[in-house]
């Protein structure tokens, strides 16, 4: 791969990672998922990047 490609694909990441999918709350029973800018950690802070998530299942398990 040439240094020119790789600055391209090193550039596209940088602007896909400028923007995230998030859901957002708008009110009750409205929750969208939308395309939102990436938040930046502040001082003090830390980003964390969340690349897995389930759903527990524990409240709907049968009753022995």
């Amino acid at each position: 791969m040439t240094s020119h490609a790789i600055e391209a694909l090193s550039g596209a990441r940088q602007i896909q990672r400028s923007t995230m999918k998030a859901l957002v709350f708008h009110a009750a029973n409205d929750i969208r998922v939308e395309q939102v800018s990436m938040p930046r950690a502040g001082f003090g802070e830390a980003g964390i990047r969340v690349t897995l998530t389930t759903i527990c299942g524990t409240q709907y398990a049968p009753a022995w």
